[in-house]
């Protein structure tokens, strides 16, 4: 079989400088493609001469959503290059947007389990400050829903309950989460039947994982 003609960019130095510059490999039939590419990103970091991943590929790769990876490409000032209908960045972002994707998580975490210690709730207003988020902005709203869907993984993985059960659209506890929770919840193999005792028995299980009069230093992740 021939081999296969591949265009993309890499990095080259003059004077100095970084400077981009299109170029065309030709690789044997049983090495990297393109449509490999998309369904297994991480391969570009096998071949120091690939040094751009599309945007879609980055979003499999981190397991985040594009608006993630662009707010992050944004705030970072990550050159982006369009090349055939696609838009592509270096492929060292790739760790830059799991960095600030996990930063994210983990300060919308604190802020859950300083409010379980509380027996008490936190909305998602402050959940999105929390994360350098606004929560009038619709694209860091779908930013907070995919945090969301991390925590409850992460605290199912855990210890078998979900902590976004205290995170509320109000600061009342009569208030209810979006119907992304539920959806979440189901897929993680919970059984909701009913949203609102759900949420209640899923709220008094964390409060009580969390008290303090269980554990005095406060819960201990693992490790």
């Amino acid at each position: 079989m021939a081999g296969v003609h591949l265009d993309i960019f890499c990095v080259t130095a003059r004077h100095s400088a970084a400077v981009w510059s299109l170029v065309t490999l030709n690789m044997e039939a049983n090495m990297i493609e393109r449509e490999t590419v998309h369904g297994a990103p991480e391969a570009w970091l096998n071949y120091s001469d690939l040094s751009l991943v599309p945007i879609r590929a980055a979003v499999v790769s981190c397991d985040v959503t594009e608006a993630i990876v662009e707010k992050v490409v944004a705030l970072n000032k990550v050159p982006v290059i369009e090349h055939g209908g696609e838009r592509l960045i270096p492929h060292k972002s790739l760790l830059l947007i799991r960095k600030s994707y996990e930063k994210q998580v983990e300060a919308a975490r604190n802020v859950l389990e300083n409010a379980a210690r509380r027996r008490s709730i936190a909305t998602y207003r402050h959940l999105a400050e929390a994360a350098g988020l606004t929560y009038q902005v619709t694209g860091d709203k779908r930013i907070l829903s995919k945090i969301i869907e991390s925590l409850c993984k992460e605290t199912h993985d855990e210890y078998s309950m979900l902590l976004p059960a205290l995170a509320r659209r109000t600061n009342s506890m009569a208030s209810m989460p979006p119907e992304n929770f539920f959806i979440v919840a189901d897929r993680l193999g919970y059984k909701v039947d009913n949203d609102k005792d759900f949420l209640s028995a899923q709220t008094q299980k964390v409060w009580n994982f969390h008290c303090r009069c269980r554990f005095p230093n406060g819960y201990q992740r693992p490790t």
